[in-house]
């Protein structure tokens, strides 16, 4: 696998994770899992070279704590295309960010934004000015990565929209 590297904001600092182990390990991706998320990684290449910058992983925990993995999302500068549901099948959408983001609704539980614990949660839903949205959850240490991801890739897209740049 590739090595695909994402920077991770820390109250010590910064540090980079390496995604195709690290990230995968940190939020409990099974080695079939992990498999699955290469392949597909390698298949986006077919889509006119698109190459991962950042991964995400969009999961949840049931009631029960058992961790549900749903969408895997790659990024790739200013276009994101998720996987839905990339451990039973494999349903392709691309997202343009450029200037194109024009809500974003967080809903948090047990965090301050910055310190994750296992009993942390997050939602986020993302609004395109053409119309659709993108849901990404998060859960535990996972949180502290999709915190990452809002900010650099999604507030950042709806601030420069909403200067006109």
């Amino acid at each position: 696998m590739q090595a695909v590297y994402i920077t991770i904001r820390k109250k010590e600092g910064m540090y980079t994770a390496m995604i195709s182990l690290k990230y995968f390990d940190l939020i409990g991706l099974d080695t079939e899992l992990k498999q699955k998320a290469d392949q597909i990684k390698n298949r986006l290449a077919q889509f006119n070279g698109f190459t991962p910058q950042k991964v995400y992983v969009s999961e949840f925990l049931r009631s029960d704590q058992t961790k549900v993995f749903e969408n895997i999302v790659f990024i790739s500068g200013k276009i994101i295309c998720e996987v839905r549901n990339f451990a039973a099948e494999e349903k392709y959408v691309f997202y343009k960010t450029d200037h194109n983001v024009a809500t974003v609704q967080v809903m948090k539980h047990d965090h301050d934004f910055q310190t994750f614990e296992s009993s942390s949660r997050i939602h986020v839903r993302i609004a395109f000015r053409y119309g659709t949205d993108l849901v990404l959850k998060g859960s535990g240490e996972n949180c502290r990565f999709l915190m990452d991801l809002l900010n650099t890739v999604f507030l950042a897209d709806l601030y420069d929209s909403s200067q006109g740049t």
